[in-house]
């Protein structure tokens, strides 16, 4: 299997112009399942890109999408991509807009079979790919990797359609067990099909090779980037392999 990318444009929320890339085996005749790939809160990235080829090479189609449009990125906080998250949290379903926008073009494209989408998110991407599901879209599975549970809409998570996976450091400052609870609180009794990995000793951006420099407060960590890797694969093998 050899696979190649192409840089794709989509309209976003208010016409704004994303820009995301697509990773896909193109020798393959038939429509094939497809998974959305959410970026950190820096924007996309070669981290983003990275995550999709991987996951193409598995036999999906993957989009790396856009988060703030243009393309935008910043390798670490800054006061610019602070002002665009901000933006995006003061729109009602800000975050659900920008899931919404990736999703609808995913499925427009004739490579892909519309009834087999996947998402997966980085930080306040998995923000945003729990968003898609429990706005009730047909997504059959989630993976969020080091989510940061701010943001979510969990009063409307029992529309969740697919399952959910989330992995998550211990030592996440983004994601302490009080916000852990909360999250397992609000999902209590709603019928979603979800489960949580922690993995003890594991800061924040965990699978983010490229995250040396930010701080104390994050910190790459090999083993438990592949073992949510291998996770979520098996996660895709179980819900993206039957047609609906």
């Amino acid at each position: 299997m050899t696979v190649k990318a192409e840089d794709v444009r989509y309209e976003g929320a208010a016409g704004a112009s994303m820009e995301g890339r697509l990773f896909r085996d193109d020798q393959s005749p038939d429509p094939r399942p497809g998974v959305l790939v959410f970026p950190e809160g820096f924007g996309i990235s070669e981290h983003t890109y990275n995550a999709a080829e991987r996951i193409a090479g598995l036999g999906y189609v993957a989009m790396a999408c856009d988060l703030y449009g243009g393309g935008y990125f910043h390798n670490g906080p800054s006061p610019e991509t602070q002002r665009r998250v901000s933006a995006i949290m003061a729109k009602p379903k800000g975050l659900l807009a920008i899931g919404n926008a990736a999703y609808n073009h995913l499925r427009s494209l004739a490579c892909v079979d519309p009834d087999r989408i996947a998402a997966i998110g980085y930080c306040l991407g998995a923000t945003v790919a729990m968003e898609l599901a429990f706005s009730g879209a047909p997504i059959r599975a989630v993976a969020g990797f080091h989510p940061s549970f701010t943001g979510s809409t969990l009063a409307d998570a029992e529309q969740t359609l697919g399952h959910l996976h989330l992995f998550v450091g211990a030592e996440d400052y983004a994601a302490p067990p009080q916000a852990r609870a909360e999250f397992e609180q609000a999902l209590a009794g709603k019928g979603v099909r979800w489960r949580m990995t922690v993995y003890g000793s594991v800061k924040h951006s965990f699978t983010n090779p490229n995250c040396a420099g930010m701080g104390d407060k994050v910190a790459y960590d090999a083993e438990a980037d592949q073992h949510s890797f291998e996770a979520m694969r098996a996660l895709f093998a179980q819900a993206l392999s039957a047609p609906a």
